[in-house]
C-alpha cells in the first residue's frame, strides 16, 4: 500500500509511512491514518506554498497515531501465521519534507516467522513458538515535489531505515534494512489515483533485496468520508519459501473532527505468499 500522498486544496489523501508500514499494508495502519491538504497545483509559487503549508498546519504539523492490526494465514507453509501489529506513530511536517517516526509493539504465533511487511525470516521447518514485544523501529524521511503541472502528477521521495530493536529475535531481522520508495498521485475530481513503487535492501546476508509495489486510489464521498481499494504486490526475501505475495487492501476513512480520524480496513490475500485475511484499525490525532 502506498505511503504518503498529499491532494489539492479541500480534498484529503493519506499521508503517513504501512507503508507500513510500508509501501505496505504495515505502512497503512499509518497510511489511512494522517490527512493533509495541499495548494492547487500549479497555482502559487514555491513561497506561497511554504506560508499556505504553515497557515494550513500551524500547530497540526505534529500528528499521531495509533491502531490494532491483525493478519493470519499459512504464507505457503503446513501452519497457519498470526501477527496482532500495534503501532505508535510520531509525524512531523516541514514542507516540503515530512519525517515519521514508528514505533511498534508485536505478538507473533506460528512456524514461519512472516514479520508485518511480509519479510519472511525463516524456512518452513520451523517450530511453533508464541512470541511479543517491542519489534523493528521504523523512521523515513520523504521529500514532496509539486511539478506545477496539469500533467505530471505529484512525486513524493521516501528513504526509509528499518532498525534491529526487537526484543525477541523472531520479531525481527536482527539487523538494520533500508528502503527506497517512490509515489505518485494526482487528483481526478472526487478520485486520486495513487502509485508506489520501491525496493527493501538487508543487511542481513540470508535475506534477498526486494521490490514491492501498490496501485489504487480513493474515492471523496464527502468532506469527512473516503473509501480506497489497493492492490499490492511485494516480492519474496526468502531463499527457502520464494513466494511472492499478493494483496488487495480495502480502506475506508472517516475525519471525526479537524483533529482526529479512524480508519478502519482489510487485508484480503491473493497468494500463498501472503496472508489469508487481515483487519484493522487505525486512530490519528493532530495537535
Amino acid at each position: 500500500m502506498p505511503q504518503n500522498p498529499c491532494r489539492a486544496t479541500s480534498a484529503r489523501v493519506p499521508r503517513t509511512s504501512l507503508s507500513l508500514l510500508a509501501g505496505t499494508w504495515m505502512g497503512l495502519a499509518l497510511v489511512v491514518a494522517g490527512f493533509t491538504a495541499q495548494p492547487a497545483r500549479g497555482q502559487i509559487d514555491e513561497a506561497e506554498q511554504v506560508e499556505a503549508w504553515t497557515q494550513m498546519f500551524g500547530s497540526e504539523r505534529w500528528s499521531f497515531s495509533t491502531g490494532v492490526h491483525y493478519i493470519s494465514g499459512d504464507y505457503g507453509y503446513p501452519d497457519d501465521t498470526t501477527i496482532l501489529y500495534v503501532p505508535l506513530g510520531a509525524k512531523l511536517d516541514l514542507y516540503p519534507f515530512t519525517v515519521r517516526l514508528t514505533v511498534p509493539y508485536l505478538r507473533m504465533e506460528g512456524p514461519s516467522n512472516v514479520l508485518p511487511d511480509n519479510t519472511q525470516i525463516s524456512g518452513p521447518e520451523g517450530n511453533v513458538t508464541t512470541r511479543n514485544g517491542l519489534g523493528e523501529i521504523l523512521g523515513s524521511v520523504s521529500y514532496f515535489y509539486d511539478p506545477k503541472s496539469e500533467i505530471v502528477p505529484w512525486i513524493e521521495f521516501t528513504f526509509r531505515t528499518t532498525f534491529p530493536t526487537q526484543t525477541e529475535e523472531d520479531l525481527g531481522t536482527g539487523d538494520f534494512a533500508f528502503s527506497t520508495q517512490v509515489d505518485l498521485f494526482d487528483r481526478w475530481g472526487e478520485f486520486t489515483p495513487i502509485l508506489t513503487f520501491g525496493r527493501k535492501f538487508f543487511l542481513n546476508e540470508l535475506l534477498d533485496d526486494r521490490f514491492y509495489t501498490s496501485v489504487g486510489g480513493l474515492y471523496e464521498i464527502s468532506e469527512s468520508v473516503d473509501i480506497g481499494l489497493f492492490y499490492d504486490w511485494y516480492q519474496s526475501s526468502s531463499r527457502t519459501n520464494p513466494l511472492d505475495a499478493h494483496e488487495l487492501v480495502p480502506y475506508l476513512s472517516y475525519d471525526v473532527s479537524k483533529s482526529v480520524s479512524i480508519a478502519p480496513y482489510g487485508v484480503i490475500g491473493l497468494s500463498k505468499g501472503s496472508a489469508d485475511f487481515g483487519v484493522g484499525l487505525s486512530f490519528t490525532l493532530r495537535l
